[in-house]
């Protein structure tokens, strides 16, 4: 995992091209202004989506992950934390969905807490589960957010 602000990211373009094409268009781009929606940066190799949703409180989220993708995880408004924790130890409790790149895992398992102010990021490995979309405590519930897929 890897934790960071956006400015910093091209010090991590060296793990593959594809994370070096997404971290220069994240770069390129007015991020704030691109409408919802999902936009190419390599084929199926690197792509960005750019959401509008509700945040959710703890309880609420769950625990996803996925085999041929990482995730670089944005919040555009910040007021977002993400949980995150090892693969290590955990339940599935929705099997791994191909056409999807995803699996669930318990809900009630444990993790740490990364706050997303606007600025920061996190990029989410294959070896991280992550708990997206939830709202700090107090915090807004709609929020705008990026989300980049980069094949591993």
């Amino acid at each position: 995992m890897i934790y960071d602000k956006l400015k910093n990211c091209m010090q991590y373009a060296g793990i593959s091209p594809y994370f070096a094409k997404a971290f220069a268009f994240m770069l390129e781009n007015d991020l704030e202004k691109l409408p919802v929606g999902k936009y190419e940066i390599d084929g199926a190799n690197a792509y960005l989506m750019v959401q509008e949703l509700n945040l959710k409180d703890w309880e609420e989220g769950v625990w996803e992950g996925h085999r041929n993708y990482a995730d670089i995880q944005m919040a555009m408004n910040g007021g977002e934390i993400l949980g995150v924790r090892s693969t290590e130890g955990i339940q599935v409790s929705q099997p791994y969905n191909p056409e999807k790149d995803v699996e669930f895992f318990d809900q009630k398992a444990e993790g740490s807490i990364l706050p997303l102010e606007k600025g920061d990021f996190a990029v989410l490995f294959p070896q991280d589960l992550h708990r997206p979309g939830i709202r700090k405590p107090g915090g807004a519930i709609p929020t705008r957010r990026i989300v980049v897929k980069v094949r591993v």
